[in-house]
């Protein structure tokens, strides 16, 4: 599951892809607001039918990290991984071989399957594995079951 910059013809893992260059509808709010528009989805719609906004709540997270990485020096890269089974992470984070996780959920509680993939990742790059956060749209910031990995309400992204 380790990210590499072979990208997607790479064997190991299957499905790294760069999120860098994604689809410029999702780069700005004013995106993704088109986008939630073009899914025919509504304000209210958020209280019935969360699930649909996942992709969208992930993309504004992405996009948050990686302006706020833009005050770092080097810049770090920024991956979606899925391994062949099919366990995933939303957003993977490397500044040479130092790794991190990110996960992001659009529920407003915290299970302990909801870190798998941060789990995996860890296993996968082993001393390299830096942290890992699970952003979801919940209140507090708790501890998970793996001490290196932390739920932190998205909100999070811009408050202490």
């Amino acid at each position: 599951m380790r990210p590499s910059s072979r990208g997607r013809t790479g064997r190991e893992p299957r499905a790294v892809s760069t999120v860098n260059g994604g689809p410029p509808h999702t780069k700005t709010i004013a995106g993704r607001i088109f986008a939630a528009t073009l899914a025919g989805l509504e304000a209210h719609d958020w209280t019935t039918q969360r699930g649909s906004f996942g992709h969208l709540v992930e993309s504004f997270v992405l996009q948050q990290l990686m302006a706020q990485a833009g005050w770092t020096d080097p810049d770090p890269q920024f991956w979606h991984c899925r391994d062949r089974d099919q366990v995933e992470v939303d957003i993977v984070v490397t500044r040479g071989r130092k790794t991190w996780g990110v996960e992001v959920k659009a529920a407003a509680k915290v299970t302990p399957s909801d870190g798998a993939g941060l789990r995996r990742l860890a296993e996968q790059c082993g001393k390299d594995f830096q942290g890992g956060i699970l952003f979801y749209v919940g209140a507090s910031t708790i501890p998970t079951v793996d001490h290196r990995i932390i739920a932190v309400p998205v909100a999070g992204l811009w408050t202490s």
